[in-house]
């Protein structure tokens, strides 16, 4: 992708060897990259989450090096890399440096925003503005300077194009005098009105062409109706996305799984679900199918790869009562309350405190019918997907790979539900929350 690329790909928190192994032909990724606007010369550094490891399927780190030894990408997880890159960009030319991080704002708890987008950024220097992601959720703040030192601001969105920042800074002399971000739907984007004028943006019309192209060719694919349901299947838990507690979706997708599969358990990892149902983010190009009212609507095929997009295979496998309490104690550890490895469950229920230390915060986990689970070696049968059961989102050595039997695909399971209610003349019904984990403390 790099070599295809014609754009210069920055990442400043690898070593240098890891960076290196990270080209194609004559293009490379480096630690920061230099673009002119408007005769402003703009530094960009930018960091990745040290997480990835646990959040792509295992291995894809790995490369050889020129020896042909195998290695693995080494993520730096503090600010170091970041700060030296932007003395690198400011002694290369760059008037201001913009700081771009993959990691996230979680929450507000006693009055302080909690998350690593706003660890990273209370630590680095130099940046007139910093902008995060992971998390999918809405944020803006500044760090207030002195009469040394600029404020910087600091914004993030929600994925899928849903929301950008808008964001001035004005400089004087090199330095940066004043800063203001706003937020921005892209519903709203040819509205904007600064103050001073009214902003218009437009399309780049070879990316829509190219975009066009490839939609008209999916639109019938895509468009087919599977189904209706009674109203949007919300995304619960705070913050609102399936990553923090107990959501409507995250219950019917594990249940599905549970009984599609006749086992005693199934756990699906919350940031595996990537919208509301149906979501948001897809627009059908049939103009009869029913989006909004309410209810029932419809609901197609392109509304169900949006939601699961990553074309995860469904698995069985064995869970001892230990490795249990270990797989809901890295669910709720993490980068908790915005970490995509936070469990969605079914066969079962757990309390855990998120005021403990990682690593101690379950409090109890039962069966549906109160009985207690312990930490014992006693095997229950699970379902879950095969990015878990392969370490994906920290679940490392707790699914029993060896034991597991791989079903076809989660997509699958989804759509043919919803078929079968169509086919029986069902309205499939927005799940509720029943209350299978509950926060304590």
């Amino acid at each position: 992708m790099i070599g295809l690329s014609d754009f210069q790909w920055v990442v400043s928190n690898y070593n240098p060897e890891d960076l290196a192994a990270l080209k194609s032909g004559s293009k490379s990724a480096k630690r920061y990259a230099i673009i002119d606007r408007g005769g402003v010369r703009v530094g960009v550094v930018g960091a990745n989450t040290s997480e990835t490891i646990e959040q792509v399927f295992p291995g894809n780190l790995d490369y050889k090096d020129a020896s042909g030894a195998k290695k693995t990408i080494s993520i730096n997880p503090g600010a170091e890399g970041v700060n030296a890159a932007i003395v690198e960009a400011k002694a290369a030319g760059a008037e201001i440096v913009i700081a771009i991080l993959h990691q996230g704002w979680l929450e507000n708890a006693n009055g302080v925003a909690i998350g690593q987008l706003n660890s990273l950024a209370s630590q680095i220097k130099g940046a007139a503005a910093i902008y995060g992601g992971h998390s999918h959720q809405t944020f803006a703040s500044v760090i207030p300077g002195n009469i040394r030192v600029a404020p910087t601001v600091i914004g993030q969105v929600r994925n899928s194009g849903v929301e950008y920042t808008r964001t001035q800074i004005c400089i004087q002399n090199s330095k940066v005098v004043g800063q203001s971000i706003q937020h921005v739907l892209k519903a709203a984007n040819a509205n904007i009105n600064t103050g001073v004028v009214s902003t218009v943006t437009t399309q780049d019309a070879t990316a829509a062409a190219m975009v066009k192209k490839y939609k008209d060719q999916l639109t019938a694919k895509l468009d087919v109706k599977i189904g209706q349901v009674s109203g949007v299947f919300p995304r619960g838990g705070s913050p609102a996305v399936e990553r923090s507690g107990e959501t409507p979706m995250g219950n019917y997708m594990a249940d599905l799984m549970r009984v599609k599969h006749k086992t005693d358990f199934a756990i699906q990892n919350g940031g595996g679900i990537r919208d509301t149902f149906p979501a948001k983010t897809y627009l059908p190009a049939n103009t009869a199918i029913v989006r909004t009212g309410a209810g029932p609507l419809d609901v197609t095929l392109g509304d169900a790869f949006t939601v699961f997009p990553f074309g995860n295979q469904v698995a069985t496998t064995v869970i001892t009562g230990a490795n249990l309490w270990k797989a809901l104690e890295n669910g709720v550890g993490g980068s908790y309350p915005g970490d995509g490895r936070f469990p969605q469950i079914s066969g079962f229920k757990f309390s855990f405190d998120a005021s403990k230390a990682i690593g101690s915060r379950i409090v109890t986990v039962t069966k549906n019918d109160g009985t207690a689970i312990a930490k014992d070696d006693k095997q229950y049968t699970l379902t879950t997907v095969d990015f878990l059961i392969y370490g994906g989102d920290g679940y490392a050595n707790v699914f029993s790979p060896a034991e597991s039997k791989v079903k076809g695909a989660l997509l699958d399971i989804f759509v043919d539900a919803l078929k079968a209610d169509m086919a029986a003349g069902k309205v499939t019904q927005t799940p509720v929350v029943d209350g299978r984990i509950k926060k304590v403390g």
